[in-house]
This record gives structure tokens, C-alpha cells and sequence, in this order.
């Protein structure tokens, strides 16, 4: 079965819009594991897609909840991820999605390399990191000193990692990935029209986030 990228709607922080995301996916999806599945729509998604295999982990109980009813056939775990047991997760997944969750926890390697286990050799992993070398971050550091953390967004406070290209490319190397791709992702017309204007040579400065992939070795 191959998955075909839909529209998904998208109305809040818990039901985002990862159509790109699902246009990164290179291998027939009969089973998935999303870590932070959020209210579950990736997950509906590859349900409706023919699916047989549906897992999500979501931390936030209520938003869990969310998920179970959106997605019934799929089983739904509510907690910290790097507390629940591998065999409760299963392994032998065709795709594992961690979009915006490995900069909240505190070891990402091995957070990442522990839930590479569930993948089968072949299998793909997909994701999004924010970019920490982003202008809104690296100008104020630069020019006034300021490392100021935020309610939301690349310096949201909840985040205890942070990333580049260069160390999304290590962290999926070092957790046993290859054929690694890292997508710069810009959001607003005024990054998208800054990095035109800069033929694209600096879109790393410009890109809110990556989105990434990588296939198990």
C-alpha cells in the first residue's frame, strides 16, 4: 500500500497540517508508529490510506483522548515516550513519525536510537526539528546577547534541544540511519521572499524548521 498525501485540516497546536511532511514518506506504509500523534489526524490519514498496524504516543492525556476517538482502530499510549516499554510499542513498522518532539527531550540520541528498534531494516523515519540557526534566533544572540526563551516557536521554553542542518544530518546518522534528507521548511511570505531574493544560498537562516528522513540501515 502506498501512501498517497492528502489535505488534512488543521485548526490548532494539536491538529496541524503535516501534508509535506507525508510527501517525504518513500516506502509502502502497512504500519505506522507517530510519536506526539497529537489528536491523531497523520494517523486517520494512514487509516483511511489502508493501514492494518496504527500506533500513536501522545504525552498529553486529554489530547490522547482526542486521538482514540478520531482513530479508533488505532492503539493510542499516553505518557512520556522514553517511559514506555518497546514491546508494548511493537516493532516491524514500515514508518516511525516524530515531528516536533525530539527538542523536548532530554537525550535525543537516545531517545531516537531506542525507537529506531520498532522499525523494521528498510523501514523509514520522518520528522521535524526546528532550526535553531534561524535569523529571529542567531541575530539577537549575535548583535545584543540575547538567548531568550518564548510561549511558542523555535524558542519555545519547553525545549531543551536544539538543532541545525548539520546535527539533524549526525543525530539520524549516529541512530542508524541513511539516504538522509533535511528539507528546509519557510513559513510567511517574507522569508520565502527574502530567500528568492538571496537565490536560496542562505535559506538556512530563513527556514523556520526542517523536516527530515532517513532510512533504517
Amino acid at each position: 500500500m502506498n501512501s498517497v498525501p492528502q489535505q488534512i485540516e488543521a485548526e490548532n497546536y494539536y491538529d496541524h497540517d503535516q501534508t509535506s511532511l507525508l510527501r517525504l514518506v518513500q516506502v509502502p506504509v502497512e504500519s505506522v508508529v507517530e510519536i506526539g500523534c497529537a489528536s491523531g489526524n497523520m494517523l486517520a490519514h494512514y487509516r483511511q490510506a489502508g493501514a492494518t498496524r496504527i500506533t500513536g504516543v501522545e504525552y498529553v492525556p486529554e489530547i490522547a483522548d482526542l486521538a482514540r476517538a478520531r482513530c479508533p482502530e488505532a492503539r493510542i499510549f499516553s505518557g512520556d515516550v522514553d517511559n514506555i516499554a518497546l514491546d508494548d510499542l511493537g516493532e516491524s513498522y514500515d514508518l516511525l513519525i516524530a515531528s516536533y518532539v525530539l527538542e523536548h527531550v532530554r537525550d535525543p540520541w537516545h531517545t531516537l536510537g531506542r525507537l529506531a528498534r520498532t522499525l523494521r531494516p528498510g523501514g523509514q523515519f520522518v520528522g521535524a526539528l526546528p532550526n535553531v540557526r534561524n535569523f529571529r534566533v542567531v541575530l539577537p544572540l549575535l548583535l545584543k546577547g540575547k538567548w531568550e526563551y518564548v510561549e511558542e516557536g523555535i524558542m519555545d521554553r519547553t525545549h531543551l534541544r536544539f538543532f541545525s542542518r548539520s546535527t539533524i544530518v549526525e543525530l539520524l546518522t549516529a541512530t542508524g540511519f541513511k539516504d538522509i534528507r533535511v528539507v528546509p521548511k519557510l513559513y510567511g511570505k517574507k522569508a520565502n521572499l527574502a530567500n528568492t531574493l538571496t537565490l536560496g544560498l542562505a535559506v538556512d537562516h530563513f527556514a523556520y524548521s526542517f523536516e527530515i528522513s532517513g532510512i533504517k540501515a
